[in-house]
């Protein structure tokens, strides 16, 4: 654990714990979801502004969950190029590891032409590897247009997560921190930024949580940990529509 998660971990211990089995009745597989991204710094006063709204996962004696992702995609990258390019109906297609539990899953997110996102995942048993087989290769062909067989692994992506749920209201918080992006010999770390996404069943729902990060000045927008992480160790790719927010991103980085 770095030294900055440490520091706020007095915080952290501030929040009323929830489990997983707890967490069941707030699943959303089927949801709308916005994203911020904003330096560390600022996270201290942003845990202290929910304290009273939200409970905080906590898996056995930590609330920081290691999380490692192997993401999928074509040879020339096209589930990539169709989030560049902001198409609807696009795919990402991953196999997630949960290290403080031992559980994972291979998982599809589909995005859908209405705004919204659906996931529906297998259980896994063994260790994320480069092709899409077995079950795997099933589970893709059979819910997705995609063709398993042109699909690779080609981004690793390791971070640390809070996860908190409203007390009253379906809605779940990610906080992801500490993020390092890897492929074959490239690698590509942003210790310093922290990517937070708001998941409810509706986007008109109120959020405490939004409510701070416009007291805050800090707008939606922030990318997918999949999009940052494949224009970091892939820098030739195309990535002119997310030009602003990768800009936003390294100003944010240059803070003391």
């Amino acid at each position: 654990m770095s030294h900055f998660l440490e520091e706020i971990n007095p915080l952290i211990g501030a929040f009323e714990p929830i489990t997983l089995a707890q967490m069941d009745a707030v699943k959303l597989m089927n949801r709308t979801d916005r994203k911020f991204v904003f330096h560390q710094n600022q996270l201290p006063t942003v845990l202290r502004a929910m304290q009273a709204h939200y409970r905080l996962l906590t898996v056995g004696h930590t609330n920081f969950c290691r999380y490692q992702t192997l993401y999928y995609d074509t040879p020339d990258h096209q589930l990539y190029s169709a989030h560049q390019a902001g198409h609807l109906n696009r795919y990402k297609i991953r196999h997630r590891s949960y290290l403080d539990t031992d559980a994972a899953f291979f998982e599809i997110k589909l995005k859908s032409n209405k705004g919204r996102t659906i996931k529906t995942r297998i259980p896994q048993t063994g260790q994320a590897g480069p092709l899409i087989l077995g079950d795997n290769h099933q589970f893709v062909a059979s819910t997705t247009p995609l063709d398993p067989d042109a699909l690779q692994g080609v981004l690793w992506v390791d971070y640390q997560r809070l996860t908190f749920v409203h007390r009253h209201q379906p809605e779940r918080l990610t906080i992801d921190l500490d993020l390092r992006f890897r492929y074959g010999q490239c690698q590509h770390e942003y210790p310093r930024l922290v990517i937070a996404e708001v998941k409810q069943e509706q986007r008109q729902q109120p959020s405490p949580f939004i409510d701070t990060m416009r007291a805050l000045r800090l707008p939606p927008g922030g990318l997918s940990k999949f999009c940052l992480g494949m224009m970091s160790v892939f820098p030739d790719l195309k990535s002119n529509r997310f030009k602003t927010k990768r800009l936003r991103i390294h100003k944010l980085l240059g803070q003391a």
